[in-house]
């Protein structure tokens, strides 16, 4: 179980490593982090606080089978108002 559990800090250590860096990359002044709630805590908590800062909007879900056109629903920041 030892080593499971090393392989799951490595991948979201990359996850966050990942968002990160496009965060950077693209000069974004806010951002939304979605991941299912059994992880979120731990890619948010490696995340740099200065990126950490931009978040704007935390989506506790598992959104990679979602259809594209069906990701706004899920994000209260790209719903009009």
């Amino acid at each position: 179980r030892g080593l499971d559990t090393e392989n799951d800090r490595r991948m979201w250590r990359q996850s966050a490593d990942n968002s990160a860096e496009l965060v950077c990359r693209e000069g974004l002044a806010g951002w939304s982090l979605a991941a299912p709630a059994s992880i979120h805590s731990a890619i948010f908590d490696s995340l740099p606080a200065d990126v950490r800062a931009l978040l704007v909007e935390h989506v506790k879900s598992d959104l990679v089978s979602i259809e594209l056109t069906e990701l706004p629903k899920h994000f209260r920041s790209l719903q009009s108002m």
